[in-house]
This record gives C-alpha cells, structure tokens and sequence, in this order.
C-alpha cells in the first residue's frame, strides 16, 4: 500500500502515525517513498517524533532504574509490566517504541511501604498518610506523577478492576514471574505467556479497545513475531483458559492475523474460542472502536451507557459517574497537585467537558433521525 501513496497522503499518514504513537513503522515504509519524492517535510515529522521517544524511553528508563533501587533498599518486591519491557525485551529499540507509563504491579500488603518511597522520591502521593490503595481502591491502580519531568508511572496492586472485572489470581502470576534485562537493568516481570496474556486482557477487557490505538495490536503482533524466546502455546491456552480471557486473547490473534499478517497456529485458535457466525462482526466492531476518537469521556458513550438495557441502580449509577466522578479519576486525569481543592477540579473538568461536548451536543440537535 506505501508505493501506491502519493505524498499529499503521507502528511496524512504522519500526522496519524504521530498520534497513534507508530511513528517509527510509519517511517519504515515510507522513508523509500519520501526519497523518490522529493519530500522531506512528513518525514522530518516522524524523524523529530522518534527522537523525542527515544530521549522520554531515557527519561523513563531512569525514573525506573531509581524506583527499583528504593524498592530493593526497603525489600519491597516490584514487578514490571507492558511499556518498558516491550520497548527492551521486544521491539529492542528505544527508538521503536514509546514506553508511555511505567507500570508497576505490587503485592497489596506491600502498598503502604510503597506509598512512603514514593513520597521519600518526591511523587504527589495523598498528604493524609494513607497508602495508595486506600486512596484508590475503587480501580486498584493510582497514577502517580513526580514534578520533575512529569513522567507517569501507573501503580497497580491488582490487575483487574474491582467493579466491572473478575478478579484473578495474582498470586499465580507472581509465582511464574521472571526476571529479565531492561535495558541493563534486572528487572522482575511477568512470564511471556502470562504477559502475552496480559497484553491482550489490557486492550480487549479491561479498555474494550477504547482510546488504545492500532499500537495495542503491533504490540501483540511483535510479541507474537519475535518474543524473547519461544512462546510455549500449549501453556498460553490452558493459562488463557484459567484467567477467564481466552476470547480476549482469540480475537487480539484473530485482528493480528488479518490486518497485519502475523498468524497464530490454528490449533491455538480453536482452542481458545470456537468461532461463530458472530464473530466477524465482533472484529468489525473491535477495529472501529480501535480507530475511534481518543477521547475516553465521549458524551455518546455516557448517553449508551445510560440507554442501554438494565437496572435503574445500574443506569443512576452510570450518571454518577458522569456527574461526579471520583477525586481519584480527575487527579490522575488532569496530573494536579494531590492538595488541590475538589471543587477545583469539577470546574477544571466540566469546562473541558463542555468544550469537548459541544460538537456532539450540536451533532445531536441538528443531525438526522438516523444519527440520534
């Protein structure tokens, strides 16, 4: 499809690649093309993109590398998942990949020792003394930033969320964890299996492949393509199977298999799901959504929420959330300051809700019959 593009499209496609964070496979491909053309200016966007992946990758590797070693000083085990270990232990470049968040899984009895080596580094972590966990224990992660560079590091101390997910068995998990190479670093993470798994519960479960992007496929593409060693598919299955996500993990294969070539053995298929005339259209749907506005607070998606078939506790709760969403949410939303005022964050909120909102809102009050 590269060779049939002509340059006017690529600016499209950069602008795109940019966004979806796919940069250095857009470049890949189009960098021939660019040279036949004559045109710099696309490809000077994606080559000024992956500099900047590849210094905030630095950036990440550091924050991380610091975060081990106060773990390590306090006996406090930590396990690394998705970001970085793709970046090392996957894709091997730090060019190729953006990191994006450090994610971290701890055991929940540790979370309050945790809780004061994060404020001993210097994270905005809640002045009332309380661990993490308790701050957040409605979604059993908290986002925690540090003011010096800003950098994201997301603390879990579960892996599901506890209203809208079955839980698993972590424990298991940590059992048949493994330690790997991080960029030099030695760094406890998720056996492959497991974080094979794990990558594709994330995308299809946990964020029905809302605001994740095509990247969420290229990266069980490439753990599938080139893992760090041979992936025992007969463990995969049967682990699949005990966790609750083998149709997750069937339709993450099915998507890489047809829109990027990247086949799982058919065995493997068949064992995790049977497929039915459904099926094609739950793909269907999977890739739209993929490709979707990022915007996870769309008004569309509150207004089905609040239409859709259920209980009136269910659907007073889902307004609940649209109005008054937890402190927890906007603070790791908007990255302020754990002292600052609720209030405050209401405002800063629906002032960017209303903006947002707005084209929908006149979507809906000018469009068809159809469109409502």
């Amino acid at each position: 499809m590269a060779s049939e593009l002509h340059a006017a499209h690529w600016e499209s496609v950069a602008d795109l690649a940019v966004e979806t964070a796919l940069s250095f496979q857009a470049l890949q491909v189009g960098d021939v093309k660019a040279t036949e053309q004559g045109s710099l200016g696309w490809i000077n966007l994606l080559r000024m993109h992956i500099r900047h992946t590849t210094v905030r990758n630095a950036l990440q590797h550091r924050r991380l590398k610091e975060l081990l070693a106060a773990c390590e000083r306090k006996a406090i085990p930590v396990l690394l998942t998705k970001g970085l270990w793709l970046v090392h232990c996957v894709y091997r470049n730090a060019a190729a990949r953006d990191s994006g968040d450090i994610d971290l899984l701890f055991h929940p009895g540790d979370m309050a020792r945790f809780t004061e080596v994060a404020r001993e580094l210097g994270y905005d972590v809640p002045g009332d003394g309380a661990s993490l966990s308790a701050a957040a224990h409605s979604t059993n992660e908290f986002a925690l930033r540090h003011p010096d560079g800003g950098l994201l590091v997301d603390v879990h101390w579960s892996l599901t969320n506890p209203a809208t997910e079955t839980p698993v068995d972590e424990g298991l998990l940590w059992e048949r964890s493994e330690v790997v190479d991080v960029g030099g670093e030695p760094c406890r993470t998720f056996n492959l299996e497991d974080h094979l798994l794990y990558l594709c519960f994330h995308a299809a479960m946990h964020h029905k492949f809302w605001a994740v992007g095509p990247r969420c496929l290229y990266d069980v593409a490439m753990v599938v393509r080139q893992p760090p060693r041979p992936i025992r598919w007969d463990e995969l299955t049967a682990r699949a199977h005990a966790l609750g996500w083998g149709r997750a993990a069937w339709l993450m294969f099915a998507l890489i298999d047809e829109h990027l070539g990247v086949p799982v053995p058919v065995g493997v298929m068949q064992s995790l799901h049977r497929e039915s005339s459904a099926d094609q259209g739950v793909r269907q749907l999977a890739v739209e959504q993929i490709f979707a506005a990022r915007e996870q607070e769309s008004l569309y998606r509150h207004m089905a929420r609040l239409l859709a078939p259920g209980t009136a506790g269910r659907r007073l709760l889902a307004l609940r959330q649209l109005l008054l969403p937890s402190r927890v949410q906007m603070t790791n939303q908007f990255g302020v300051a754990s002292g600052t005022p609720t209030w405050r964050l209401h405002v800063t909120r629906w002032s960017s809700k209303l903006r947002d909102w707005a084209p929908e809102v006149g979507a809906l009050l000018v469009g068809s019959r159809t469109h409502r």
